[in-house]
């Protein structure tokens, strides 16, 4: 649980909270970190139009596309999910991909449905067990979703997939599409009105020779909400507003220069935060 009072399931909270003296930092933005998240003033719009899209029940599926560094998970934990917290009733799920896709959703099930928040409290044999099933049978996603919404009434769970595009760097295009399908048709929002997903995907880990587009289209691609690129001008402000709450000033055209050696990396904010760290 956050020091702001928000839970998310299946969540692995850092013991590292950021320093509110500090002007930057090198982690993702958590919900304890919205306002250190909002004093960037970027990706409020973005944040305002899925906020919106999520109140008025248009999508249960939303996609925030960008590339790596360029604050996905920030908008999502810091901007997203401290604002839905306090308009209505809410739970949060988190489910981060990496190697077996049906065992990363089943940890995330399994602890919502046991009420265990600590991803470190799961019993490992459960999450296998749930795994085995929802890739064998069809209809268990769907059981598993409803069983959820049953133990929970009058409350909208929010499941965050964070990394959905590691799929495509660590699954074979069977597993892949298999998976992405499943999930998609288990979420119809006709049976699930009260559950939403969002996912957040680095489009640059495509194939090269763009093989895997059409599948991403045809499956993730219907309502996707893309991370814009930087101006000079926001990478400016992102340099000198938080430094200036702080009383500290640049020399005359640092900040330029320290934009020029970020080169074609202009999109990642880490890589800038690591250099103004520094």
């Amino acid at each position: 649980k956050s020091s702001s009072g928000i839970s998310i399931y299946n969540y692995k909270w850092s013991a590292n909270s950021k320093k509110k003296s500090a002007p930057y930092y090198l982690e993702t933005f958590r919900p304890d970190d919205e306002e250190l998240f909002n004093t960037r003033e970027i990706f409020i719009d973005e944040v305002d139009r899925v906020l919106l899209k999520i109140k008025k029940h248009e999508s249960n599926f939303i996609t925030i596309e960008g590339e790596s560094g360029s604050g996905k998970s920030s908008l999502v934990l810091a901007g997203l999910v401290p604002r839905l917290a306090k308009e209505s009733s809410w739970k949060f799920v988190y489910v981060e991909f990496n190697e077996d896709p049906y065992q990363d959703l089943a940890a995330g099930l399994v602890s919502i449905i046991n009420d265990i928040k600590d991803p470190i409290k799961t019993d490992p044999d459960q999450v296998n067990q749930l795994s085995i099933k929802i890739k064998e049978s069809k209809d268990e996603l769907k059981k598993q979703l409803q069983a959820i919404k049953d133990k929970n009434p009058g409350t909208r769970i929010l499941m965050i997939a964070d990394q959905l595009d590691s799929l495509y760097t660590k699954c074979t295009q069977e597993v892949r599409t298999n998976f992405l399908t499943l999930l998609k048709s288990s979420l119809q929002k006709e049976n699930f009105d009260s559950i939403v997903l969002i996912a957040t995907f680095d489009s640059s880990n495509f194939q090269k020779d763009g093989s895997d587009v059409q599948d991403y289209k045809n499956i993730l691609g219907e309502d996707v909400e893309k991370i814009p690129s930087l101006t000079e001008e926001n990478l400016i402000d992102l340099i000198t507003k938080p430094a200036g709450k702080k009383g500290i000033e640049f020399e005359s055209k640092l900040p330029e220069k320290i934009i020029k050696d970020l080169s074609n990396k202009k999109h990642d904010l880490m890589l800038l935060g690591a250099i103004l760290v520094r």
